[in-house]
């Protein structure tokens, strides 16, 4: 479970989370990023379960959060602090699929693994977030 702070965010798999490796090649010097590496299976659904524990003190009126994939983001939720109950007991959301709107109607694309490209690519942003 990546953890920071009094968050944590966990990848699930058929409900169970995925064990989460390190990398100790990678140098994260922001104490404000969590480097976590998972196994992944090529066309399986997953979830991300975000927690926040209660003790984790609101210094705003409101919390975002966001999932990027791929360095897009696919999902946010902003939560205001009657919403999440705080600081009165701990708050999770579940991040399911990535939400669109076609002629008027909803739908929910579930998050899945693709097919992993192997070959040479430049990487111009090295944050690597969970």
């Amino acid at each position: 479970m990546a953890i920071l702070g009094k968050i944590t965010a966990e990848v699930l798999v058929d409900g169970q989370a995925l064990q989460e490796y390190e990398d100790d090649g990678i140098e994260n010097e922001n104490p404000d990023l969590v480097v976590k590496y998972i196994e992944a299976t090529s066309g399986a659904n997953f979830h991300i379960r975000v927690s926040i524990l209660d003790s984790f003190k609101i210094t705003s009126d409101a919390i975002s959060l966001e999932v990027h994939l791929d360095g897009i983001l696919v999902e946010d939720v902003t939560l205001n602090d009657d919403e999440i109950g705080m600081p009165s007991s701990s708050f999770c959301h579940l991040f399911q699929g990535s939400e669109s709107e076609v002629d008027g109607e909803w739908f929910r694309q579930p998050f899945y693994f693709r097919d992993i490209l192997l070959g040479m690519f430049v990487c111009l942003e090295k944050n690597i977030m969970v």
